[in-house]
């Protein structure tokens, strides 16, 4: 499915080497292998995870070598650091605009 979806962003137009981020994980340790290779050959900046998602044990991760050479350790940080800001925002506007609600009464 990861590799359709690939396929089908590079018909739209789009470029999947650099638009998008996987994170697979198999509890088979060949399909975990297969699909890191797979994933590397096509150039998909992936994390593959090899454990169970269903009890939460996790026993091995790969990375592709995309992930490293488009740096999305960092872009995957700045989102997470960009969401905190969003949310932090968010409720000071929300607790202004109550106040400002109740000054008005």
């Amino acid at each position: 499915m990861i590799i359709a979806y690939a396929e089908t962003m590079k018909e739209k137009g789009y470029n999947y080497q650099h638009q998008s981020y996987v994170e697979a994980v198999d509890i088979d340790d060949i399909c975990f292998k297969i699909a890191y290779i797979q994933l590397s050959l096509l150039g998909i900046p992936a994390k593959v995870i090899r454990g169970d998602s269903l009890a939460m044990r996790y026993f091995e991760v790969y990375y592709t070598p995309f992930y490293f050479l488009s740096n999305f350790e960092y872009k995957l940080r700045q989102v997470m650091t960009h969401k905190e800001d969003i949310i932090k925002n968010k409720t000071k506007i929300e607790k202004s605009a109550q106040l400002t609600l109740f000054n008005y009464l």
